[in-house]
């Protein structure tokens, strides 16, 4: 065996976090066999869980990081692969022969620059980390609150909220690969509706906030107890992807 490729957190199926000694385990293996462990960060890269990459939430480094969204913000497309001073090493003395059309894009590479200088020059991570605990106790809070929310999983500012028709059977609200009815998209729908912009994937719902601050306000009112605050150097605003239990219907996101 070559390699084993992972994402760090799996992201679109759920926001799945591996239990406490998963990746260490994974690592241990790696050494042992001589493996070459890679972390995919593309979702969970760029401060998402309140560290620069994920794998760091786990006390491990993988040989090689795969890195995309997040490096620009998504203004331009960039992807990109980190590697460990060993591999790099390699290849001072190995010709390294591949290539793409657009590799090295100047205009990319200057977005990605200003966007981690900016990351770094706000404070995105303590903002994360900050706003990302607001963001727990209100998913917890939900999940008390709704017999159909089966589970609520978060790291930082990457959370999905999983529903389900059963809590004890775990039942989810729309069978594995069908929605006939169209339930998820009706939800989603809801909340577009009352400014909340997020997808689903099967029965959940992914709340991936902006990690950093934002002016947009919502309708609550300025009383709103439950509403997610991102501190700016001046004062407070309203985050656009604010959560409040005080309305009608149970959301106003």
């Amino acid at each position: 065996m070559a390699a084993i490729v992972m994402e760090t957190i799996t992201g679109s199926n759920g926001v799945i976090i591996p239990p406490k000694g998963y990746l260490p385990g994974v690592r241990k293996i790696c050494d042992e066999f001589g493996i070459v462990m890679i972390c995919d960060e593309v979702m969970a890269g760029w401060c998402r869980t309140g560290k620069m990459f994920a794998f760091e939430n786990f006390d491990i480094k993988p040989d090689i990081v795969t890195f995309a969204k997040g490096v620009t913000c998504g203004y331009v497309q960039l992807g990109g692969v980190a590697v460990s001073s060993k591999i790099a090493a390699y290849f001072d003395d190995h010709l390294l022969s591949c290539g793409l059309t657009y590799s090295g894009h100047p205009l990319a590479c200057a977005a990605g620059v200003a966007c981690v200088n900016y990351y770094k020059e706000a404070n995105i991570l303590d903002n994360v980390n900050k706003v990302g605990k607001v963001l727990g106790e209100i998913l917890e809070e939900l999940k008390e609150k709704h017999p159909c929310i089966g589970d609520v999983r978060y790291i930082g500012l990457f959370s999905s909220i999983e529903l389900v028709k059963d809590r004890e059977t775990k039942e989810p609200l729309v069978p594995y690969g069908k929605d006939p009815e169209g339930t998820m998209g009706k939800i989603i729908g809801m909340l577009k509706a009352k400014k909340f912009m997020t997808y689903s994937h099967e029965n959940m719902i992914f709340v991936i906030s902006a990690v950093s601050y934002s002016s947009y306000r919502t309708g609550c009112s300025d009383t709103c107890s439950r509403s997610i605050y991102l501190q700016k150097s001046d004062g407070y605003d309203r985050y656009t992807g604010s959560v409040c239990v005080q309305t009608p219907g149970g959301f106003c996101m």
